[in-house]
C-alpha cells in the first residue's frame, strides 16, 4: 500500500502515536513512526518539538537499505538528515511535521490534502 495512504488514515484516526510502511513510489519504500510527546493526537502542524519522527528508507518493502537515508529528531533533538552513514542538519525552518514529511514524501505529499 501506499504510505501516504497509510499516512492520512493514522492522522485521520486522531492517535497520538503510529508507526506505518509503505510504498512512496516505484521501488522506493519508507517506514515512518511519529510519537506526540504531549499525548494529543497528531496531526499534520504538529511541532517538531512536541514530537518524536523517524522516517526511514527501505528497499522492496523490508528491508533497511545499504547506506540508509533517515530523517529524525530522537537522539538529537533537532532534525537532521543520516546519509550513507553521516549526519547532516536540516535547515532551522523545518518546524512541523508537515515540513519533515515535505522532506520524505517530495511531491507525494500533496496526496494528503489539508489537514485540520
Amino acid at each position: 500500500m501506499m504510505i501516504i495512504d497509510e499516512i492520512k488514515k493514522e492522522l485521520d484516526n486522531s492517535v497520538s502515536s503510529f508507526k506505518v510502511r509503505g510504498e512512496i513510489s516505484g521501488a522506493l519504500w519508507a517506514e515512518v513512526s511519529i510519537t506526540d510527546n504531549t499525548g494529543n493526537p497528531i496531526w499534520i502542524g504538529t511541532p517538531l518539538d512536541n514530537a518524536k519522527f523517524r522516517a526511514q528508507s527501505l528497499s522492496s518493502g523490508a528491508i533497511i537499505t545499504e547506506g540508509t537515508y533517515r530523517i529524525d529528531n530522537s537522539h538529537m533533538g533537532e532534525l537532521h538528515q543520516h546519509i550513507n552513514n553521516k549526519i547532516c542538519p536540516v535547515s532551522s525552518e523545518v518546524k512541523t511535521l508537515s515540513s519533515a514529511l515535505l522532506m520524505l514524501l517530495g511531491s507525494e505529499y500533496w496526496k494528503l490534502g489539508t489537514q485540520n
